[in-house]
């Protein structure tokens, strides 16, 4: 019996929802939150504008979904790294250029997500903090493992060694993109 090239429907409809997120992630970078349309994200996706709302049903959940595919790559990215090595030490420094990395170029997303996290009434039921903790979970297995052969100490809270080393990279990434958005045409001399 002859194998079929033709795709399922479950299929199709991925694929389309993936072109569909894909579009919406570049009509957000484009036009932000406030500017997006949902007419603009259909033409992108190739799709009728009427089609997009069987999908998602406004632009808060486009962009939650914008979010969450970035997410899934980040989360995906971190694992498959971190099998490649086998020291905590080089995983946790992979750790830090994958989230910096990712960060840097999805920045644009993620100050339009932020908002909405603060916003976020009851974050810990939100899709938001599911998202981040599939992700640290990452990290926290690579402490643990680190931890169990020794080579880190086990008298600090997982959760603080988390806030630390995530917080640290946050501060970093705003850092890098505030300085991105200042020209300095020379070099400037601090004065104490």
């Amino acid at each position: 019996m002859p194998i079929s090239n033709q795709k399922t429907r479950r299929e199709r409809l991925e694929e389309r929802e993936d072109a569909i997120i894909a579009a919406a992630h570049d009509e957000f970078v484009e036009n932000g939150f406030e500017g997006a349309k949902i007419a603009g994200i259909a033409r992108r996706a190739g799709v009728a504008e009427g089609t997009l709302y069987l999908y998602f049903r406004n632009k808060s959940a486009l962009l939650g979904a914008v979010v969450g595919a970035f997410y899934q790559r980040l989360t995906t990215g971190a694992a498959e790294g971190v099998a490649l090595r086998h020291a905590t030490e080089d995983r946790l420094a992979f750790l830090a250029r994958h989230h910096l990395a990712s960060c840097l170029q999805e920045w644009a997303i993620l100050a339009l997500a932020m908002p909405a996290l603060y916003q976020a009434g009851n974050y810990r039921n939100s899709e938001y903090f599911g998202f981040n903790r599939n992700y640290v979970a990452v990290f926290d297995s690579v402490v643990r493992e680190g931890i169990a052969r020794g080579e880190i100490r086990d008298d600090l809270p997982l959760h603080l060694m988390r806030d630390l080393f995530y917080g640290a990279l946050e501060h970093t990434v705003r850092t890098l993109m505030a300085l991105s958005l200042i020209h300095i045409s020379e070099p400037t001399r601090l004065q104490v």
